[in-house]
């Protein structure tokens, strides 16, 4: 009988009420874009910090060698990361190390059956 709801939006209802809703949907309209930027920003932030922890090589090395010297937390945390990287690394050496090497000999009778070599 009255449509949906967006049709009673339009169509019903005193001038200030939709006024007020037009408002109220405005006004949480820019609250979603103002939380999107932040988001944007947050990302932005993260992906800065992930640059920096891959480029800044000299502040890894010095945290790493001179653990006594250093006094920022960010070397001592880029140090943990590089320990990290530098560990799993290891284990990736090792494992490519002890694999066992399988060679690949070929099934005679298999291949004499598929190909038919008997005849």
């Amino acid at each position: 009988m009255f449509g949906n709801n967006e049709d009673n939006y339009f169509r019903a209802g005193p001038k200030g009420y939709i006024e007020s809703r037009e408002a109220v949907n405005k006004e949480l309209l820019e609250a979603k874009m103002i939380q999107r930027k932040g988001s944007i920003e947050a990302m932005r932030e993260r992906y800065m910090t992930l640059q920096k922890v891959s480029t800044d090589n000299n502040a890894l090395y010095i945290a790493q060698k001179r653990r006594k010297c250093v006094a920022s937390l960010d070397n001592t945390i880029l140090a943990a990361q590089y320990r990290k990287m530098e560990r799993f690394n290891d284990e990736r050496a090792e494992k490519r190390a002890t694999l066992k090497v399988q060679p690949h000999t070929p099934d005679i009778e298999k291949l004499r059956r598929r190909y038919n070599l008997d005849n």
